[in-house]
């Protein structure tokens, strides 16, 4: 199933009580993913009154002690006992003390037990240790180890697939206490996200227009296999990559070219197919007329002619539309085939939604367009 369905999957199994383990190869977005649905999660309690944390572990770091908690010396006064005036006989036993396991510290540096529900992300779990794995087996089964149980837990794994990937030995007795979720790559999944705004490192993205059109006219290199020899290779996650540097790269020069420099980078961080791919298409940019082409006059301005370059202008306009220019924006888009105008006002809503849907330029042309009405209540939910 595509990620989307996947978390939407995820949801479900962990409010049934059952720890999920989603499964795919690397780069297809799991991490930020199972982040964004733990914030969304926590978010949601709030309006139940419910005060909710979540911990990110990453397990292929970890050794067993880490799971468990290091032993210390304790003591425990134990009742055995009541005496003739009713007073409780007690009894000093030495035990195990465990120090407070990484996992269950919430991002927020809270133990679990500060909270009324909480949700255990294991990333990289194929990658644990044996002895790793099966000390995590009875966390996501009971949601803790002794004396460590966190309140009401939800438990999510994330994995990769494959010995390149270092994935270790497994056991039956983990996967019967999981259910397992395999995410593909699917295009439509993808640009859903892409449409997207994003916080990578502290700072907000949105990912360019042209790379949008690149990824919708080339899902077989954005879902490329891993190269029979070791190296870069493109997936969701390094096409971001790239993107963010092109983005820094063109506002550092003020050209929309990839030069010799581009090439090198991309062909370390997506591959060199995907690489020439993207350098090929950023030059459909230069066939384009400019957004401020499109404001000024968007009845004579030029149309392009060609299906790919029709998909990179509805993806450029999406991508840089205002609420100010958005009756320029509409008329023009509705100069192209009716399925652009889909492309543009899904990626348009899906980046920003609430800010636009109800203008008065948008609320005309849905009313006179009712291939639109469905997309839009698809996007509301």
């Amino acid at each position: 199933m595509n990620l989307n369905a996947a978390m939407t999957e995820a949801r479900l199994l962990m409010d049934s009580g059952q720890a999920v383990m989603l499964v795919s190869g690397s780069g297809m977005g799991k991490s930020q993913s199972a982040v964004a649905e733990a914030k969304r999660w926590v978010e949601a309690g709030k309006a139940r009154k419910s005060k909710r944390g979540y911990s990110i572990t990453f397990l292929a770091t970890h050794t067993p002690p880490d799971m468990v908690g290091y032993k210390f010396r304790g003591d425990r006064d134990v009742i055995v006992d009541v005496d003739a005036d009713g007073k409780p006989v007690t009894r000093r036993v030495t035990v195990d003390d465990p120090s407070c396991p990484l996992w269950y510290i919430s991002t927020e540096g809270a133990p679990a037990f500060c909270y009324d529900e909480f949700m255990i992300i294991f990333d990289e779990y194929g990658q644990a240790e044996p002895d790793v794995k099966r000390s995590a087996a009875e966390v996501t089964l009971s949601g803790g180890t002794p004396p460590w149980y966190a309140p009401n837990p939800r438990c999510m794994m994330l994995t990769n697939e494959g010995s390149r990937y270092g994935v270790t030995k497994d056991f039956d007795f983990a996967v019967a206490r999981r259910t397992s979720l395999r995410i593909t790559g699917d295009i439509e999944a993808s640009l859903m996200h892409m449409d997207k705004p994003y916080v990578h490192r502290g700072r907000k993205w949105q990912i360019m227009p042209v790379i949008k059109a690149w990824a919708a006219q080339n899902p077989q290199l954005l879902f490329e296999k891993e190269p029979d020899v070791q190296g870069a290779w493109c997936n969701p996650r390094q096409l971001y990559a790239y993107d963010r540097y092109l983005q820094d790269k063109f506002a550092a020069t003020g050209v929309q070219e990839a030069d010799v420099n581009a090439i090198d980078v991309g062909a370390g961080t997506v591959g060199m197919p995907a690489t020439q791919s993207i350098v090929s298409h950023l030059q459909f940019q230069l066939q384009l007329p400019s957004y401020a082409d499109v404001i000024a006059d968007p009845m004579n301005c030029d149309v392009p002619t060609r299906a790919d370059l029709q998909m990179l202008m509805a993806y450029q306009l999406s991508g840089y539309a205002q609420l100010e220019d958005l009756d320029p924006c509409i008329k023009y888009i509705q100069r192209l085939p009716k399925d652009m105008a889909v492309t543009f006002i899904s990626s348009l809503l899906r980046r920003d939604y609430k800010g636009l849907v109800n203008s008065a330029p948008m609320q005309a042309w849905i009313s006179k367009n009712a291939t639109l009405i469905s997309v839009i209540s698809s996007l509301s939910q």
